[in-house]
């Protein structure tokens, strides 16, 4: 089983909490964890460039919702439960406000086919990355990162977990451009 690990400080209002963000290659025990629905108008495109690979739906501009996994524009995207995922859009950098009624302690989404692209020959799209930083407001909290290129639909499950109950975080996905990544599979332990 892989298992990453980055940990710093969340603040919220005065106090800090602490924050994690791991990853595994295999679904977490979802026991006591409630459904999250997955809204795309959550996801919003961050300053860089617009999306414009092969995997890239409209004017990649803003993430969208797909469901086809065999479509020529999926490219190694799939939700592992079936049914829709959002879908990046090759954007370079996407903001999730992750949002619920009921405070949350932990959170676990899936994460697929996020860091499989090289390095661009011509050096037009630089060095390839890919990483996950937990925000509050303007403040790093947590961050996590894919060491290093990965196959085509690498699946990799998330948990983002507190050490007290929030209702509202950012979490802000990072790569190179046209390095599209799918989104799906949400869930969450409320208090």
């Amino acid at each position: 089983m892989k298992y990453l690990t980055l940990t710093a400080a969340l603040l919220i209002g005065t106090a800090a909490q602490s924050a994690t963000i791991s990853a595994s290659s295999d679904r977490p025990d979802n026991a006591g964890w409630a459904s999250h629905a997955l809204d795309i108008n959550a996801f919003t495109p961050g300053a860089g460039r617009c999306g414009y690979g092969s995997s890239v739906t409209g004017d990649g501009c803003a993430p969208v919702i797909k469901s086809d996994p065999t479509a020529r524009h999926a490219y190694g995207r799939l939700n592992p439960d079936g049914g829709s995922w959002v879908d990046s859009q090759d954007l370079e950098v996407l903001t999730w406000s992750v949002e619920r009624a009921t405070p949350m302690t932990s959170f676990s989404f899936a994460l697929v086919d996020a860091y499989d692209q090289k390095s661009s020959r011509d050096g037009t799209l630089g060095a390839s990355y890919f990483n996950i930083a937990l925000m509050d407001g303007d403040n790093l909290s947590a961050s996590w990162e894919i060491p290093s290129r990965e196959q085509n639909s690498t699946l990799h499950w998330i948990t983002v977990t507190l050490d007290r109950a929030v209702d509202r975080f950012d979490l802000v996905f990072n790569t190179r451009i046209n390095d599209g990544y799918g989104v799906m599979a949400a869930s969450a332990v409320c208090r």
